[in-house]
């Protein structure tokens, strides 16, 4: 008798469950065939009756789905202030996916437009805005409305109805109270400082690094090009002073003149000395005008991400120079 007593009262409790779970189940299903019809006929009824049927699913149990498809029937209604809030809520539910981005990019476009109106009361009052029914009292949170004017209607559990038109700041959250004192209902309004909205930063110039990349990058070509041609210049007087010269000193020196030739050799030394003064005082600007050029590109990279995430790494940037072999080269070593 004690398990048949156990058995009847796990079924008597599972029968609730059950029955719950059916009517979600139902009313789902329902939302979805009108949604699909509505997809087809671009009628905004059934787009209504579809957000009805939502709207009941969602008070039975309020899931990520039920609120993503709340929201999605709203916005097809162009009801975006309750669209905004099911988005919101259905990604607090831990919506995933194509339905998550399309949630934040819907969010994201509205953000602007929005502000929040807190309504209390006896519990089981009805909150319509916009001919929209919006909540039962007590709210769980503060109900999204569009900033500006609303017509927000409050059906009380003792069959009397309170009509107000607010005007709601996206700085604040506008109260109204509509708790009845004995027989009358005195409705009050009230707005709570919230946080402002950082303003919009106008876009930041780049201007003056990418002059500064320009003038370093200028800088380094130019004496480049100097370089290639004092190297060219340089090994012609080189070739010259052997025709010139009998018995050469290293590479760029005369120890005995050819016959005649004194005068020659010697301004072909001279010369050699000068190719070679300019060939290293443009190998010296090239590296400062890479330099340059790199300090225009790092401010750049930093004005372009004035707040880097935590856990970036910046790079260190130096430029590089090298002579070896009679030739140079340029370039830039970087350290993570």
């Amino acid at each position: 008798m004690k398990r048949l007593s156990m058995l009847a009262l796990v079924a008597a409790l599972a029968v609730p469950t059950l029955a719950h779970a059916d009517a979600w189940d139902a009313a789902m299903a329902q939302g979805a065939a009108a949604r699909d019809r509505a997809s087809d006929t671009k009628d905004p009824a059934e787009w209504n009756q579809a957000l009805r049927f939502f709207e009941e699913a969602d008070e039975i149990k309020s899931t990520a789905d039920s609120k993503f498809e709340l929201a999605n029937a709203a916005s097809h209604l162009h009801a975006d202030a309750q669209a905004y809030e099911a988005y919101e809520g259905a990604i607090a539910k831990g919506l995933t996916g194509k339905a998550k981005d399309l949630a934040q990019a819907f969010l994201a476009a509205h953000e602007k437009d929005i502000a929040r109106l807190d309504v209390k009361g006896p519990a089981g009052a009805v909150v319509t805005i916009q001919e929209h029914r919006r909540g039962v009292l007590p709210l769980a949170s503060p109900i999204v409305v569009f900033r500006g004017k609303s017509r927000v209607i409050v059906d009380l559990p003792n069959g009397k109805r309170v009509e107000r038109e607010i005007d709601a700041d996206g700085t604040t959250t506008t109260s109204i109270d509509v708790t009845p004192v004995g027989d009358e209902v005195k409705t009050t309004e009230t707005s709570t400082t919230g946080m402002p909205r950082p303003p919009l930063k106008p876009a930041r110039s780049h201007d003056g690094e990418w002059l500064t990349i320009a003038v370093g990058g200028g800088v380094m070509a130019a004496s480049f090009l100097t370089y290639i041609v004092g190297s060219a210049a340089l090994e012609s007087k080189r070739n010259k002073l052997g025709e010139n010269c009998a018995v050469l000193d290293g590479s760029d020196g005369c120890a005995h003149p050819k016959p005649g030739k004194t005068t020659d050799a010697q301004g072909t030394v001279d010369a050699i000395a000068t190719w070679k003064t300019v060939r290293v005082g443009s190998a010296v600007t090239a590296m400062v005008g890479l330099g340059v050029a790199v300090f225009g590109l790092v401010q750049l990279a930093q004005g372009m991400n004035d707040e880097p995430q935590k856990g970036s790494v910046v790079p260190s940037v130096m430029p590089t120079f090298d002579i070896a072999g009679g030739g140079a080269r340029l370039g830039i070593d970087v350290h993570f």
